[in-house]
């Protein structure tokens, strides 16, 4: 398409009504605009990862990207950003920030495939993301899935120079890790 008008996807993805808390009973037809607009500007981005669009994308459709990530363009579009540190920082910033409360099970898998695959530079982000919200998770199934990712986080970590290390993981933030698991 390669279409970059930035008043032109608000109104396909429908920004504004998310912003406003969208509709109580959305149409269909709406829906279905959205999610292929979705797809088809994630195809588009996944070429031009230098437009500006990219940070207005990912701060207000962050939740909408984790929910149709198993879709191909959404997908490639995910693993295109994680190849960047910058845009993959954001990337698990916004997740972290505005998806944390949803309790949805499926929703909370969805977010640990989004963030499986970070830049290396983002582990300690994705930790930070891990470990206060899915590791006590009420369902097992979720925890362990959650605690594996973590583990293998951890493990790449420990294959790092230590002064990378501090650098994604401060000592403090550290600490706060463990007062989380503890009462695991």
């Amino acid at each position: 398409m390669n279409y970059s008008d930035r008043w032109f996807w608000s109104n396909v993805l429908r920004i504004d009504d998310n912003l406003r808390d969208g509709l109580k009973n959305p149409s269909i037809h709406l829906e279905a605009i959205k999610m292929g607009g979705a797809i088809s500007f994630c195809d588009y981005l996944s070429e031009n990862l230098e437009s500006d669009n990219l940070s207005w994308f990912l701060n207000n459709c962050s939740e909408f990207l984790v929910h149709l990530g198993s879709e191909a363009p959404i997908f490639e579009f995910i693993s295109s950003i994680h190849r960047n540190h910058n845009l993959s920082k954001v990337f698990i910033e916004t997740i972290s920030k505005k998806c944390k409360n949803i309790d949805c099970p499926v929703f909370k898998t969805k977010i640990l495939k989004c963030v499986e695959n970070c830049h290396s530079s983002q582990i300690g982000a994705v930790l930070g993301l891990l470990v206060p919200n899915m590791l006590n998770f009420r369902q097992v199934a979720l925890s362990r899935m959650a605690a594996n990712l973590a583990s293998r986080k951890i493990e790449f970590l420990l294959t790092l120079p230590m002064e990378d290390v501090n650098n994604q993981l401060p000592k403090e933030v550290i600490i706060g890790m463990q007062e989380v698991v503890k009462p695991l």
